[in-house]
């Protein structure tokens, strides 16, 4: 009976180790597969994927609502900093979706020259189109990303950010992720950005005669009071008057890396039945990195 007993409890404890091992094994297969699920569920995790997104096509391009140059910002309560701009209102998603897509991208190219091509984008090799600002001494856009300001969709580009000649414009959305951290995974990176959308403006062209240009020659670009009087000026570059002026620019060719240039002006102006004029003068100096100067005449400058 004794051996017998002791065989039946040797029985038992063989089991409970075998059981207690099995559910070591068990749990530690668990907990493997909760490692592998989280780590999968990390890889593909975004932000944000909207609801317009169906799998497997690039997101929609935004709607270009309105697309203005001009020497103003769209928005009164912008700061006036630049000569002109290039304003963007546009629309996209729903007000949730574009928390997470609220950065654009603007990129030009020179446009051709022929008229039929103004229209065909689609045939545009990617190595002709540019990021806003990289050619610009004084960068204000690194790789043409621009980040928005608050919740209203839109923008105000320094056009002198942009090269002065007839350009297309477009510009895309892209995702607060961008760029991606998964760069291979193709489904993430279809949500990363937005489709472009090229500007209509002119026939997609825009000619930006307020662009930046090679330091080689001097732009002046001289402007007066909008009060109705006349106003009549002379450019003169190192003691030499400028004949060259082109859609009211007047142009000359830097011979030297510095120098001083003169604006005088004269106004007329007819009060009763007498005729006035005054003059004015403004002077200045340029050097081997200037190229566009704005002479703006107030009517302060005509006292004389």
């Amino acid at each position: 009976m004794r051996i017998f007993g002791l065989i039946f409890l040797s029985i038992i404890l063989c089991l409970s180790v075998g059981f207690v091992s099995c559910d070591d094994e068990q749990g530690g297969g668990l907990e493997q597969s909760s490692i592998d699920i989280a780590s999968k569920a990390k890889v593909r995790s975004v932000s944000y994927i909207p609801e317009c997104w169906d799998g497997k096509n690039q997101l929609p391009a935004p709607y270009e609502y309105q697309t203005s140059y001009w020497d103003h910002p769209y928005s009164s309560d912008v700061v006036d900093t630049c000569q002109y701009y290039f304003s963007f209102v546009y629309s996209w998603g729903t007000a949730y979706d574009l928390q997470y897509y609220d950065r654009l991208q603007l990129q030009y190219r020179f446009a051709p020259d022929k008229y039929e091509d103004y229209h065909d984008m689609e045939r545009i090799p990617e190595s002709e189109w540019h990021n806003i600002g990289e050619k610009y001494p004084k960068e204000l856009y690194p790789g043409g990303i621009i980040k928005r300001k608050d919740s209203r969709c839109e923008l105000n580009i320094d056009a002198h950010h942009l090269p002065k000649a007839k350009l297309n414009i477009r510009y895309r959305l892209l995702h607060c992720q961008y760029p991606g951290v998964w760069p291979s995974d193709t489904i993430y990176n279809k949500i990363l950005f937005t489709e472009w959308r090229t500007v209509f403006f002119g026939y997609n062209v825009v000619d930006n005669i307020y662009g930046y240009t090679s330091t080689g020659y001097l732009y002046f670009h001289v402007n007066f009071p909008t009060d109705g009087r006349e106003y009549t000026y002379s450019v003169f570059v190192d003691s030499e008057q400028l004949m060259n002026k082109e859609n009211g620019v007047y142009t000359c060719k830097k011979n030297r890396k510095q120098g001083r240039y003169e604006i005088s002006a004269m106004m007329h102006a007819v009060i009763g039945v007498n005729s006035i004029y005054k003059s004015g003068r403004i002077e200045g100096t340029y050097n081997e990195n200037s190229s566009d100067i704005y002479v703006n005449f107030t009517p302060e400058h005509f006292q004389y």
